[in-house]
């Protein structure tokens, strides 16, 4: 049986995938023009443009918030690996941050509200409902024994149903429900190791991206 006192914690798994982001590494599809997620928000804040909702979602889920209408690419420079393609995730929203904000990380600092374009509609996150096989590409990190749970109370745990207030009546919330012993694993490009970007747990069959970690290609006709 492992000890858990000797396994890598949070901080060493983040530390470790920062540290992976120095590079650059040549890919296929780097030079494809991709957009990053505040992008989308900076358009709609200056009033010329949708919301970052409508800029990338399509045709509407059961839920009624619309699935990724482009392909969705990591955000390394350099890199171009396709994480996902069009129509497989659904646009769902948290009503907070999720990921734990790290100084090391090669991402902003989570705000809801900037993240979003509106101090109402919460925190923006894909919904992927059938990983690992709805992924072009993805990597997982090691769960981190030491801190099985690390996410906050509202975020769906695995056998817990989840559900989408629709966005004009405020962000997604859940019941703070164990996980029920599952560990969680953190998402990362499968080329680059660049993380992490969403998460997933340990032998379930959904994962979430998290919308500003993550690159947008182009809306294709």
């Amino acid at each position: 049986m492992s000890n858990p006192a000797s396994e890598p914690s949070q901080a060493d798994i983040f530390a470790a995938l920062a540290a992976q982001a120095s590079g650059t590494f040549p890919r296929p599809g780097q030079n494809t023009r991709k957009s990053p997620f505040a992008e989308f928000v900076e358009s709609a804040a200056g009033g010329g443009g949708p919301s970052p909702q409508e800029a990338l979602t399509s045709s509407s889920n059961l839920k009624g918030t619309g699935t990724n209408n482009r392909r969705i690419y990591c955000t390394r420079a350099g890199c171009g690996s396709v994480i996902l393609s069009e129509g497989v995730a659904d646009w769902t929203v948290f009503e907070g941050a999720v990921l734990p904000d790290d100084p090391a990380s090669p991402f902003p600092s989570s705000n809801p509200a900037e993240s979003s374009g509106s101090s109402t509609s919460g925190a923006p996150h894909w919904h992927v409902p059938q990983s690992p096989f709805s992924f072009d590409n993805i990597g997982f990190s090691k769960p981190d024994l030491n801190n099985p749970d690390p996410l906050p109370s509202f975020v769906p745990r695995p056998g817990q149903k989840q559900y989408q207030v629709p966005v004009q009546e405020g962000p997604m919330t859940a019941p703070g429900a164990g996980s029920g012993g599952a560990k969680v694993k953190w998402l990362i490009c499968a080329e680059c190791d660049l993380g992490p970007i969403g998460w997933s747990w340990e032998g379930g069959n959904e994962a979430w991206l998290v919308a500003d970690r993550v690159t947008y290609g182009e809306l294709r006709q």
